[in-house]
């Protein structure tokens, strides 16, 4: 599953607790907030900061949680 701008739902609300979105504007909607948060995200983890969770960001995101 690729999450990314304009991307709604469930995966989305669940990403945005992981990037650090405040929780009174988790909204499960991936908007301009949600996208900066991922690149600065992405960036700290040395991955390509595209905004776009796809293979690489996922990838990261297991070693993340492993941690």
């Amino acid at each position: 599953m690729i999450l990314e701008f304009g991307s709604k739902g469930h995966y989305v609300r669940a990403w945005q607790r992981i990037v650090g979105v405040h929780y009174s504007k988790v909204d499960g909607l991936f908007g301009t907030n949600t996208d900066m948060l991922t690149r600065r995200w992405q960036t700290a983890r040395g991955v390509e900061a595209d905004g776009v969770i796809g293979p690489a960001t996922s990838e990261a995101l297991s070693r993340y949680l492993q941690d």
